[in-house]
């Protein structure tokens, strides 16, 4: 199994546990089928990163119908301009971290990637293995926002990027993100796409466990496996 095919399996990943948020909390709409198809027939990195983009744009294409309570402007990274752009950023620092230090921990270089680049100090290898998480920090972000633990107009702005507030926003979000990186989330390994080991776990154990699998890929010794959201049980 080489580098594309690996990013391949954990870019379907995230997608697919995108689309069992979208169904949890709305409903999975037909343009979804496009998605599936162009990672089906991606045969390179160009159209693996155009598949990536096209589910990109459909997911976050309905987040103006999951946000009850927040205008939503689509995603901005670098810089994030409203409110949500700027928590799912620091969500995502918050899990691309952990995720590095897991690495760490088991010795393994978090610079080394698959499929991002490594440029600077970018722990590439971490933003590779976080793609199929992401869409928990998601639906704590959504959760947040629709349930007025966070305040839109506690946010500052300065030269087009929105930034956090006072110090106790700061700690809403911070312990927000804790909570859910403690908490205990049933996940599933996929051997195939309609075998799936079930995992109950903490978020953090889930991490290590997708650390050693990986580190047991290397080895030759078993196949890397990204971990799953069962359309059959949600967050």
């Amino acid at each position: 199994e080489g580098r594309f095919e690996l990013a391949k399996k954990v870019l379907r990943a995230r997608a697919d546990n995108c689309a069992v948020l979208l169904q949890k909390r709305i409903s999975l709409y037909p343009q979804w089928n496009k998605c599936n198809n162009a990672f089906v027939i991606a045969k390179n990195e160009m159209e693996l990163r155009g598949a990536e983009g096209i589910s990109a744009k459909i997911y976050f294409g309905y987040w103006n119908q999951m946000l009850n309570n927040v205008i939503w402007c689509g995603r901005s990274k670098h810089p994030p301009k409203d409110p949500v752009n700027t928590v799912l950023s620091f969500g995502y620092v918050m899990l691309h971290n952990r995720i590095a230090s897991a690495l760490r921990t088991y010795g393994l270089n978090p610079r080394i990637g698959f499929f991002h680049k490594a440029e600077g100090s970018h722990f590439a290898l971490a933003s590779d293995l976080m793609e199929p998480f992401s869409p928990l920090v998601d639906n704590k972000v959504i959760y947040l926002f629709n349930h007025n633990e966070i305040k839109i107009d506690k946010f500052k702005y300065k030269d087009g990027r929105c930034c956090l507030g006072d110090g106790d926003d700061y700690k809403t979000i911070l312990h927000a993100f804790e909570k859910l990186f403690s908490g205990i989330f049933t996940l599933y390994k996929a051997t195939n796409y309609s075998n799936f080991e079930e995992r109950k776990r903490s978020f953090y154990d889930h991490i290590d466990d997708m650390v050693l699998n990986y580190i047991e890929f290397l080895k030759g010794n078993e196949s890397f496996e990204p971990l799953r959201i069962s359309p059959c049980r949600y967050f």
